[in-house]
């Protein structure tokens, strides 16, 4: 092949090159990361409600069976707050929650990233405590994952000081 002829076919084939790699890039690219999160984005939110609200029927159509939840700040408080699979953290939630008489959550932000919902803000819940009742409002971020439709993890994490402040102002004063 004559050098010209070599020259021009060796510049097709590079020009080609990058057509060819964009064909066969296996990664996903914006559109999956697009279609994930507007997928994802109303399966968090309303799942987010109803866990606010309390509402373990809702929260339970919602889960993956393999789902997991977390919260790992409330650990030095409360003893581990975690479960993994649908029907634990069902139990978590209706047996270990059910001295909760209310949450109501002021949003501060919701960041939606793929299949990724981060719920920031305060959350002002009141706890049963025998004979008495705390309520305080804490600082808290929740990160929820969905895949599939379903939720397949859930993440809380709190600032406690303000419910330990409110607990000891609630104790009964000695005589």
């Amino acid at each position: 092949m004559k050098p010209a002829r070599l020259f021009l076919a060796f510049a097709l084939a590079c020009s080609a090159t990058p057509a060819l790699a964009q064909e066969a890039d296996p990664r996903p690219g914006p559109k999956l990361y697009t279609e994930t999160g507007e997928a994802a984005a109303p399966v968090a939110d309303a799942y987010f409600d109803a866990y606010i609200a309390l509402a373990w029927d809702r929260v339970e159509t919602m889960l993956a069976d393999d789902a997991s939840f977390c919260d790992p700040t409330a650990e030095p408080l409360f003893g581990a707050v975690s479960a993994v699979g649908k029907q634990k953290m069902m139990a978590r939630f209706r047996e270990g929650y059910a001295v909760l008489k209310g949450m109501s959550f002021d949003t501060t932000r919701v960041i939606h990233s793929g299949g990724f919902a981060i719920y920031e803000g305060q959350l002002t819940w009141t706890i049963g405590m025998g004979s008495r009742d705390v309520t305080s409002t804490t600082p808290m971020v929740t990160i929820i994952e969905v895949r599939n439709g379903k939720v397949i993890s859930h993440r809380d994490y709190v600032d406690y000081m303000p419910f330990i402040t409110a607990e000891r102002a609630s104790r009964p004063k000695p005589k």
